[in-house]
Parts: structure tokens; sequence; C-alpha cells
């Protein structure tokens, strides 16, 4: 999962999505919206819209459960297979890096 803030850039994924919708990041409202790639989306058999759970293997484990947003495709096969992108602050809170400084 990549966590995205406030300042990301989102011109190159406007360009790459291919369903649903991007998310914009604002500091004082917090979401439970993902994106992520086609690719993940027909391998686990999910589409834009459905709620996901996600398990972080940690002590103890977490879970939590997200709706995708949006679909995205870069053709990047290495990049499609790897990135889930949230807002930073869950991924931070769901990785045990809360307690960190920014």
């Amino acid at each position: 999962m990549k966590g995205i803030g406030s300042d990301f850039d989102w011109n190159y994924f406007k360009s790459c999505m291919v369903e649903g919708k991007i998310f914009y990041v604002n500091d004082s409202i917090k979401t439970n919206q993902i994106i992520i790639s086609r690719e993940d989306c027909q391998y686990v058999e999910i589409e834009n819209n459905d709620t996901i759970s996600m398990h972080f293997i940690q002590d103890p484990p977490r879970m939590r459960r997200f709706i995708i947003s949006g679909i995205y495709e870069t053709n990047l096969e290495e990049f499609d297979k790897i990135y889930v992108f949230a807002i930073s602050d869950i991924s931070r809170k769901l990785n045990g890096m809360d307690r960190w400084t920014r």
C-alpha cells in the first residue's frame, strides 16, 4: 500500500484511470477509499465500488475495509502488480508508523 498525502501530483494518474475516480487527500477529512490496478482487480475478481478487506501481517495482525474508488492501468506491469494507493495517514497507522513524526 502506497500512502499519499495532500501534495500528491495526480496529473499522471488522471490519464491512467480506466474506471472510477481518483480521491483527493484533505488533511481534515479521512477516507477509506483506495485506487487499485486493473490487473489486481482481475486477479482477485473485484470491481470499482466494491468493498475489500486488507490484512496487514503484524503483531497483532490488523484488518481494514476499503472501498475501491478507482481502477488504474499504467501498462507498467511490475508497477501495476505492486501498488494500491490510499491516504498516507491510513498507511502509516496500519503499518505501525502512526507514532512517528512527519
